[in-house]
């Protein structure tokens, strides 16, 4: 009977030795865990400080164009909404388990610095500047795995949005020509005696000129990158989003045409000074907001207005 109950209760002592091994197995683990995140902190730090001396130049570049191109004085907020993105699917990078060792990650990444090295001897540094995105998505898809990375791939992506198009200006004549011709018809709808000669209108008191500036292509750069910025967050079908994208372009024509229309008659019935001088000035943001609201009232009816929750 006693040997019969030794074997049904084992010693006390054992279930304490079993209980403390157990015990200092999940601390070790812990600590395992804790010092293999100081790793990858520590190597990711070490990957931002070589990405930042690799591109040093390009970001001087990519800064002053900023503050010299009029097409993309808004580049310095893309990194900030950039920013907000990943930090808002930061849960959804970090559910998944880490899968590193991508092939197709180490050939992006070495796809992206043999693009790198070809465009900094020519001092390329649009290129280099978009190819930094691609050597991002490539780490991040060899270190971290798809799982992961795709919750991510559209915020990366998004940054090729600030990066100043080299051909942007060879557009703008053609969007001046259309402005003032679409402009003058317009004008000429409502009884204001109107010529349209290339990007001059000839009005029967002045004539003004459609210049780079009123051209629309300021406006229309920037918006893209709003709706786009825009067709993330919300929810609705890819078809739908698809629609909404392609109505900025005619919502931002519209709206600089209308602007432009309304200006020949302030030119006519106030004079050339109170068109030029005031209603030019503060024209140009009101117009904006109206083909933003007109894009967001759009986006409605295509079922496209609902902001998601893992965003906000």
């Amino acid at each position: 009977m006693l040997r019969t109950g030794a074997i049904l209760c084992p010693h006390p002592r054992g279930i304490g030795d079993y209980c403390c091994a157990k015990s200092r197995t999940g601390r070790w683990l812990v600590r395992f865990a804790l010092v293999g995140d100081r790793t990858a902190k520590t190597g990711y730090a070490l990957i931002l400080a070589l990405l930042i001396l690799l591109f040093y130049p390009a970001f001087v570049w990519l800064i002053n164009s900023w503050l010299s191109n009029p097409y993309y004085t808004h580049g310095f907020l893309v990194p900030l909404i950039v920013a907000l993105f990943l930090w808002r699917q930061w849960p959804q990078f970090s559910g998944p388990a880490r899968q590193h060792g991508s092939l197709v990650g180490l050939l992006v990444t070495v796809a992206g610095l043999s693009v790198v090295v070809w465009a900094m001897r020519w001092l390329n540094y649009f290129a280099v500047t978009l190819s930094l995105i691609v050597v991002l998505i490539g780490i991040l898809l060899y270190l971290e795995g798809w799982p992961r990375l795709k919750h991510w791939l559209f915020p990366l992506s998004f940054l090729a949005l600030m990066v100043p198009l080299p051909f942007v200006d060879l557009a703008s004549p053609w969007f001046e020509s259309f402005t003032a011709q679409s402009a003058t018809a317009l004008a000429r709808l409502v009884g204001i005696s109107a010529v349209q000669q290339g990007g001059e209108i000839m009005l029967p008191n002045t004539t003004i000129a459609v210049g780079a500036p009123c051209s629309g292509l300021r406006s229309l750069v920037t918006m893209i990158t709003v709706g786009i910025g825009w067709i993330y967050i919300v929810e609705g079908r890819a078809g739908a989003k698809m629609l909404l994208l392609l109505a900025i372009i005619p919502l931002v024509a519209f709206s600089n045409v209308l602007r432009i229309a309304i200006l020949l008659g302030v030119a006519v019935t106030l004079g050339e000074e109170a068109a030029l001088s005031y209603y030019h000035d503060w024209s140009s943001p009101i117009l904006f907001l109206l083909a933003l609201a007109l894009m967001l009232l759009i986006g409605s009816l295509l079922g496209c207005s609902r902001v998601r929750d893992d965003i906000f």
